[in-house]
C-alpha cells in the first residue's frame, strides 16, 4: 500500500511540476566548435537478489568536451572522482548544487573512470 501511494504521489508530482524532472538547461554556446562526447553513466553495484526492487533513479546527463565536463541535467551537490587504470583516485572534488560545467585538471582522460557520487549512489563511466 505504501509503495503504491509513493509511486502515485511521484507520478502526480511529475505531471504537476514537469520542470522539476527535466533539469536545468545549459546555455548553448553557438561559437564553440569543440566536439562534445555524451557520457553514459552506470550505477555502481546492483541488486543483491531478485527480490530487491530495481531503482527508479535516472543517471545524470553529462557531456565531455576536452577537459570541460558539462552537466546537462540539474545535479545536487555531489562528489566527482577520477580514477586511473590501477584503481587509484587521482582527483576528487565536491561539485556545488546547480553547477552547469566543471573544468577537469587534465584532458588526458582516456581509460580513466569518472565517478559521480550523489548521496549514497555512485554513477560511473570509463572515459
Amino acid at each position: 500500500m505504501k509503495k503504491t501511494l509513493f509511486i502515485l504521489s511521484i507520478t502526480l508530482l511529475a505531471i504537476l511540476f514537469p520542470g522539476v524532472t527535466k533539469g536545468m538547461p545549459v546555455a548553448a554556446d553557438n561559437n564553440s566548435s569543440e566536439n562534445k562526447k555524451t557520457l553514459n553513466l552506470t550505477i555502481k553495484g546492483g541488486r543483491v537478489n531478485k527480490k530487491t526492487p530495481r531503482s527508479l533513479i535516472l543517471p545524470p546527463c553529462l557531456e565531455l568536451g576536452g577537459n570541460t565536463l558539462y552537466i546537462i541535467d540539474y545535479v545536487p551537490s555531489c562528489t566527482l572522482q577520477l580514477v586511473d587504470e590501477t584503481g587509484n583516485i587521482f582527483y576528487e572534488t565536491i561539485i556545488p548544487e546547480g553547477t552547469e560545467c566543471w573544468e577537469l585538471p587534465t584532458d588526458q582522460l582516456a581509460g580513466c573512470e569518472l565517478r559521480l557520487i550523489i548521496d549514497d549512489v555512485c554513477y560511473y563511466c570509463i572515459l
